[in-house]
């Protein structure tokens, strides 16, 4: 509705552009409601939609972790079979058990690989100590070490190697304490003996030429020193 009084000059005139004003001005107010509204019902449709897409996220990160939860319970349950028999055979004196399964992990597949190097080591290691003792069981005291060792094993087989030497000096000093004479040193009638089953096993095996020296002592007598 236009005021027909807005051209006047007087007061009615005055108040004829203010109502024209005002109707303008709430007309303007009306657009930005209008505005207002439009913008507030995209808002609630995009926090709707939001919500919507949060939810599914949230769900979807729920699958990824019960998903995961399982891999990792599954895998647990792996690593403690395969390293558990591993490792409670290497205990119980077996060494030839490896852990075979090929993981996907590079962590874990490390892992897998230094128990098995472990476990190797180990075997080789009891293994060249136990040829070792039966070796000395059997007499052969000049150890020789054909595998290298580190560590507590390589302590353990230099006192294996030390033991051997010392029992075959030992060995040695008794062998010519028993051969010899005690007071002069020289070989006795045992000596004699050994030395003549040597030789007529010798002779037992061919013809072979062979002589035999003897002395008789009449008398023998030895004074102190200084006489």
């Amino acid at each position: 509705m236009t005021v027909p009084v807005r051209n006047r000059t007087d007061e009615i005139g005055k108040v004829a552009h203010a109502i024209e004003r005002f109707k303008a001005s709430l007309k303007h107010n009306q657009v930005l409601m209008h505005e207002r509204d439009d913008l507030n019902r995209n808002l609630e449709r995009k926090v709707e939609e939001r919500t919507s897409e949060l939810a599914i996220e949230r769900e979807r990160l729920a699958r990824a972790q019960a998903d995961a939860a399982r891999k990792r319970h599954e895998m647990t349950a792996q690593l403690r079979a395969e390293f558990g028999d591993v490792i409670r055979a290497a205990s119980a004196g077996d060494f030839t058990q490896r852990v075979d399964v090929a993981y996907a992990d590079e962590n874990l597949q490390s892992l897998a690989s230094d128990i098995n190097q472990f476990v190797i080591q180990v075997d080789q290691s009891v293994s060249a100590i136990g040829q070792t003792m039966h070796d000395l069981a059997d007499g052969t005291l000049d150890v020789s070490l054909e595998h290298e060792f580190s560590g507590a094993f390589a302590d353990f087989m230099t006192l294996v190697q030390d033991t051997g030497r010392k029992i075959g000096e030992q060995s040695n000093q008794l062998s010519h304490i028993a051969l010899h004479d005690a007071l002069t040193d020289l070989p006795n009638r045992r000596f004699f003996e050994d030395r003549i089953a040597a030789y007529t096993r010798l002779l037992s095996m061919g013809p072979m030429p062979w002589g035999l020296l003897t002395k008789s002592t009449i008398s023998f007598s030895v004074s102190p020193p200084g006489f």
